[in-house]
Order: structure tokens, then C-alpha cells, then sequence
């Protein structure tokens, strides 16, 4: 979930808390219950959303996890029994090609494990004739077959989590503005009409209102005057999840920043100008971006998500050049 609709989300749940346990001040105006009962709906209308949205990209997920875990130990068991078959041969080509065990694999890329399986299912047909004593048949073959079909096929799935995730967010676009609305133009303005006597909940429902900017808001670190700064949430692009450790780097000022506990990068006193960022970080695609403005005394937002290395990496072609 972005960063920005999670702080809301929060500041909702927080208002609904609130009201909530204060039935009898809201009830002196029905309209005032009435844009609860209203808040509340549009509310689960959000939490519906996002727990399709969770779902599906959760099960898209394990499914990847587990067809990636049979394939490598098949592929493992397979390379062992032709490697063994290769050296009573003196075949040391052979012999030094299958050298996968499975540690070396659980580490190789998505695009690298498909490789490996490829060459040992090669090797393997190759030899079949042969392999029989080693406990290589044709139905160990083809189950190792099977294996890198279906790992290929979950590869391709997170395209349809980035849809998902592309569809719940044109959802939420839509629903928080509706309850931001609401609150603005309804529920605030009754709660400041209530009658006398009430300024203390009036007081801490103003406080509960503000818990999203408070959350929400971006420290820009200070800066020498004239200069601006620049800050990056750093997500990744199936589940929105945060990166730690992301390495950015300012190209054209060979400055680099990483990354904290929630994605977040800060570049501080950098000269107005037009700039390229590379993001970089350990099993994820790197990306570049180009044409990042920076302004005097202002704050630029650049936000970016970054593909898995096992996920397909294909891009529209508006997309940030990734290298």
C-alpha cells in the first residue's frame, strides 16, 4: 500500500474509533450520524479493495515460492546423477558442467535458474540410454520438465499482481477523495457546530484528524539557502512493500544516499538543476531516472518501484530507462 494511503487509512480508522466511543455527542445531530454511517460504508469499500488487492498478489506470491523450490531440488538430484554418471565415464566436461548443487541455485535469478535447468534437462536426454543405473529415466525427465514449465508460468504471474495493484489503486484514487470530502465538508464542519459544552471533543477530534499529516510528513533536512532537496520512497513493484538498503545515487553529482527501514532516501543541499538518479539494490532490477528538477529552497518527491530480478521486467515504453 502506498505510504500516503496507509497514513489516511489510519487517520480514518482513528475518526471512526473515536466517534464511536462518543455516541451520545454525536447524536445531538443527525446529520452528524448519518456522515459517520457514510464514512463507515466507503470505509469497508477501501479495506475491500485492498484485501483483493492482498490476495491475490499474497497468492501469486507462494505459488512463484514453491514451484522455484521444486524445480531447483530436481534440478539439484538430476545434475548430481549425470555428474556422477560423467566422472565413472571420464567425461570431466560434462562432469564440470553439471556443477549445480542446491545452494548454488536457491542464489541464481529466476532467468539464471531456468538456464541451469535447461542444460541439466539437456544433458540428461542427451544420455538417457545411459543414465538408467544413475536413476535418470524418462519420467524423472519429464518431471523435471514439468517443474521448469511451471516455474516459467509463475515468472510471468506478477504481471497480473502489478494489474491488481494498478486496479485497487484506480480504486482507492477514487475512494479517499470521497472520504476526505466527506470529512471536510460534512462531518468537520458539524462537529464544529455542535452546541456549547462540547469543545473537548471537539479539541481531540481535531487532534485525531491531524494523525495522517503528522504521520505522513516528509522531514526535509535543512539545507543551504538556494538549494533544494530530494526525497524517494523506495517500493517494491508487486506488493508496494519497502526496501531497505537501496543504494541512489545522483549521477551528475556522483552523490549517493541508502535507503532506511521504510524506503525512504533524502538528498539534501542539492543545487537547482535537472538531474539522473539510479536506484540499485541487492536481487532487484536497478532503475534510472532521468529529468528529476530539483528547485531553490523546495523539496522534489521521486518516488520509484523496483522490479524483483526473477519477476518479467517488461516495461511500457513511458516507463524509467532500467538498466
Amino acid at each position: 500500500m502506498q505510504t500516503n494511503f496507509k497514513n489516511k487509512l489510519d487517520m480514518i480508522d482513528e475518526t471512526i474509533m473515536f466517534v464511536d466511543k462518543n455516541p451520545t455527542i454525536v447524536a445531538v445531530l443527525p446529520a452528524l450520524v448519518t456522515g459517520i454511517v457514510n464514512l463507515k460504508g466507503l470505509r469497508s469499500d477501501i479495506k475491500a479493495a485492498l484485501l483483493v488487492q492482498l490476495g491475490i498478489i499474497t497468492g501469486i506470491a507462494y505459488d512463484k515460492k514453491v514451484a522455484r523450490a521444486l524445480l531447483v531440488k530436481l534440478t539439484a538430484k538430476t545434475a548430481r546423477q549425470i555428474s556422477s554418471y560423467a566422472h565413472t565415464i571420464g567425461d570431466h566436461d560434462l562432469e564440470s558442467s553439471m556443477n549445480y548443487n542446491k545452494s548454488k541455485l536457491e542464489h541464481m535469478s529466476g532467468q539464471n535458474l531456468k538456464v541451469a535447468a535447461q542444460l541439466v534437462l539437456d544433458s540428461g536426454t542427451l544420455h538417457t540410454a545411459d543414465l538408467a543405473d544413475y536413476g535418470i529415466d524418462a519420467a524423472s525427465l519429464h518431471e523435471l520438465k514439468d517443474a521448469k514449465t511451471d516455474f516459467e508460468e509463475k515468472m510471468g504471474e506478477p504481471k497480473v499482481a502489478r494489474a491488481a495493484r494498478k486496479t485497487c489503486t484506480a480504486q482507492l484514487k477514487i475512494l479517499f477523495p470521497q472520504v476526505m470530502d466527506l470529512l471536510r465538508n460534512e462531518i468537520d464542519k458539524l462537529v464544529a457546530s455542535l452546541p456549547d459544552g462540547n469543545e473537548q471533543f471537539q479539541d481531540d477530534y481535531k487532534n485525531v484528524r491531524n494523525i495522517y499529516d503528522r504521520k505522513g510528513a516528509r522531514i526535509k533536512p535543512a539545507t543551504t539557502p538556494g538549494n533544494g532537496t530530494i526525497t524517494s520512497v523506495v517500493t517494491n513493484s508487486v506488493d508496494s512493500s519497502f526496501i531497505e538498503d537501496t543504494t541512489a545515487i545522483i549521477v551528475e553529482l556522483n552523490k549517493s544516499a541508502v535507503s532506511d527501514e521504510e524506503g525512504v532516501i533524502y538528498f539534501e543541499d542539492v543545487a537547482p538543476g535537472v538531474y539522473t538518479i539510479k536506484f540499485s539494490a541487492e536481487t532487484y532490477v536497478s532503475k534510472t531516472i532521468s529529468g528529476v528538477e530539483v528547485l531553490a529552497d523546495a523539496n522534489t518527491d521521486q518516488d520509484v518501484a523496483l522490479d524483483s530480478d526473477e519477476s518479467d521486467n517488461s516495461s511500457d515504453d513511458n516507463q524509467p530507462t532500467q538498466e
